[in-house]
């Protein structure tokens, strides 16, 4: 799961996870000036579990 916080950063988090309770590090952290008005990001390969 990905979710976009601020400052202007993506994280991802495992399944395990989301699964546990308590403040978990993120698997994966994007951060950068280009997120602080993106007009669009994509992710490729593109995740065969997201709707679009």
């Amino acid at each position: 799961m990905r979710v976009l916080a601020k400052p202007p950063l993506v994280v991802e988090f495992t399944t395990s996870q989301l699964g546990s309770s308590g403040s978990p590090t993120p698997n994966v952290t994007i951060s950068g000036s280009s997120l602080d008005e993106p007009i669009g990001i994509a992710f490729d390969p593109h995740p065969t579990n997201l709707p679009f």
